[in-house]
């Protein structure tokens, strides 16, 4: 009886032991699916922050875009409107010129005195013009800066995000290979 109670325990232990051994397995299966878990969600994280570093990059070349099609338009605009005075002060300077030529003293005066105001008026505006043009100059450059600051920033965006990505797959595939 004694080596029966003796094989009893022998087997009571093994049969423990062997329990406690897959269960022990088990629990590590379970820790190491859960860190990989915890690693995806960080990889997730990364892509996430690469993805937004790409769209900002996207966003200042966009801008620097609209800017450069906007200080275009203004360019275009303003030599219009130069085009156009040009054009006004010489049809309102033609009658000033005949006068100019007049035997009448007064008239002359007169002629000088509206040459001299028309002159100024007209130097006004293509002074107004010119400010026009510089601040659409200026547009066109800050658009440009923005374009190339954008394609900088792109190009280690991209790297980062495609990093990012190859990282994450290869932790979902190591995830799914620790969950069969």
């Amino acid at each position: 009886t004694k080596t029966l109670t003796t094989r009893m325990v022998t087997l009571a232990v093994a049969t423990l032991a062997i329990v406690s051994l897959c269960f022990s397995a088990n629990a590590q299966k379970v820790d190491r699916i859960t860190q990989l878990e915890n690693k995806i969600k960080l990889a997730e994280e990364k892509v996430e922050k690469a993805e937004a570093k790409v769209n900002q990059a996207d966003s200042l070349i966009n801008v620097g875009k609209e800017l450069e099609k906007e200080g275009k338009q203004e360019i275009k605009e303003a030599q219009a409107d130069e085009k156009a005075l040009i054009k006004a002060f010489d049809n309102e300077i033609a009658p000033i010129e005949k006068q100019l030529k007049s035997k009448d003293r007064d008239d002359v005066t007169a002629a000088k005195n509206d040459k001299k105001a028309l002159e100024n008026k007209y130097k006004a505006d293509l002074k107004e013009i010119e400010t026009r043009y510089k601040a659409a100059d200026r547009k066109i450059q800050t658009g440009m800066k923005n374009i190339e600051k954008g394609k900088e920033k792109k190009g280690p965006a991209e790297d980062a995000l495609k990093e990012a990505q190859r990282s994450l797959k290869e932790l979902e595939k190591a995830l799914a290979k620790a969950s069969k």
